[in-house]
């Protein structure tokens, strides 16, 4: 099969994708070389019900691939001409209809895969900043949601064992490590009697690092029922990090709060 350039049943291939996806505990996707044909897209569709956010498509003319993949140091066992011209074949036929149908939608991103790889990859990051910050404030809003209920187990893993802070609390102070914090934690009645919102929330990203900036309101409910409202400014900087096992996640390594001047 490999050597004629065929393709797996699609059942097979959607049942190993939707395996991995669950197992992963990720809500969002980059999935490499898929879908091949439109039973592949057909299939997917129908067993998962995903709608993809866009597709990137690396546009390369066909003799500048063969020479690529004659050239490279560690290819395939199969990367001669024959079976490359088969390959070439099988994706005209079957992956550029698939193409055709997500570009009708508006969905497909074409990169210039003629150049550097540099020059691709500078030209890729740009499609991918919006879900980056998506996932950049989802954490903030994780992290505020676990100082409200008292969540300390979640407000540790979001954040860096030597985070850095300046905040009211420290009258001045630079704060490091989260002894601090956890202080209020061991104190907090972790019934919901706090509420955070994030208002107005600017991010910025270069690199593995990130700053969410935003205005924080809190809403207060004493021992007598009685409701309070303040106002913060805060910002916080994140660390973007591969972990032991290769994924990548976001730490929270500094953040400053001050009164907000109403």
């Amino acid at each position: 099969m490999i050597k004629e350039g065929k393709i797996v049943p699609a059942e097979v291939t959607v049942g190993l994708l939707q395996k991995a996806m669950k197992e992963s505990g990720n809500n969002k996707f980059l999935i490499d070389g898929f879908p091949r044909n439109n039973d592949n897209r057909t299939v997917f569709e129908k067993q998962t019900g995903v709608d993809p956010e866009f597709i990137l498509f690396f546009d390369c003319p066909e003799d500048v691939m063969v020479k690529r993949l004659l050239g490279r140091n560690q290819g395939r066992i199969d990367d001669n001409m024959d079976t490359i011209k088969k390959r070439f074949r099988v994706f005209l036929d079957q992956s550029i209809p698939v193409v055709n149908h997500y570009d009708l939608r508006g969905k497909v991103r074409k990169i210039d895969a003629t150049r550097s790889p540099d020059e691709v990859f500078q030209a890729v990051s740009p499609l991918f900043t919006k879900f980056r910050e998506g996932d950049l404030l989802d954490h903030t809003k994780a992290l505020l949601n676990a100082v409200d209920t008292g969540d300390y187990k979640t407000y540790s893993n979001l954040s860096d064992a030597q985070l850095t802070a300046f905040e009211p609390e420290a009258q001045g102070g630079l704060v490091k490590g989260l002894d601090f914090h956890k202080y209020y934690f061991d104190r907090s009645s972790g019934n919901g009697s706090s509420k955070s919102t994030m208002v107005a929330p600017h991010i910025a990203i270069a690199g593995n690092a990130g700053i969410v900036s935003y205005t924080r309101l809190i809403q207060m409910t004493d021992a007598s029922g009685k409701v309070e409202s303040k106002a913060f400014n805060e910002t916080r900087v994140w660390e973007r990090r591969k972990t032991a096992d290769g994924a990548w996640e976001w730490k929270n390594i500094h953040f400053h709060r001050s009164q907000a001047q109403g």
